[in-house]
């Protein structure tokens, strides 16, 4: 089954009154993925984990987290700054044990001659319009890199509703949803 952002808004907004929280939601997706994707990548490998300021980036913090707390040796970065600190994705930067990179950071680790598994929670499912440049730069960078990629609910650029190409998009080797 595809779904739409509205029905996806929906179902959440039903798990959300099941749960009591938003949190919970957020802190079991993003531990199923750190499980899935700590069952697949070896722990020599070094992984960036790419985090917008929204709910996917929140996802991101809490695999970041997890494959830590696994021994995996893991990057963090933030692409842009919280708009508002008091959402779920806040929460879950405040639960970090590690350092947290910027967008400079970022630029400077993705020129490096190295082959990292990268993470994507730049955006997630609510997306509805196209990137600005300077996240068309960072997925132009990513996608140079030719690291395997996971995105998490889908990759950054890509319209849910229609599975049209906002500007730019992350080529993602997994989906996780």
């Amino acid at each position: 089954m595809i779904l739409n952002s509205s029905e996806i808004k929906a179902i959440e907004q039903k798990e959300f009154k099941l749960r009591k929280n938003s949190f919970s939601l957020m802190q079991s997706a993003g531990e199923k993925c750190a499980n899935y994707i700590s069952s697949k990548v070896s722990k020599n490998k070094e992984l960036l984990v790419i985090c917008g300021p929204g709910n996917n980036g929140g996802d991101g913090f809490i695999i970041g987290n997890c494959l830590i707390k696994k021994g995996y040796k893991v990057k963090i970065f933030l692409t842009i700054p919280f708009k508002n600190k008091k959402n779920d994705n806040y929460k879950a930067f405040n639960e970090l044990n590690c350092k947290v990179f910027n967008l400079k950071d970022l630029h400077k680790e993705l020129k490096k001659k190295t082959k990292p598994i990268i993470v994507d929670c730049i955006f997630g499912t609510g997306l509805n319009k196209n990137v600005n440049s300077s996240i068309k730069n960072i997925i132009k960078a990513i996608n140079k890199k030719k690291a395997f990629i996971y995105s998490i609910d889908i990759p950054t650029g890509v319209s849910c509703d229609n599975g049209k190409v906002m500007g730019e998009a992350i080529k993602a080797n997994i989906t996780l949803a």
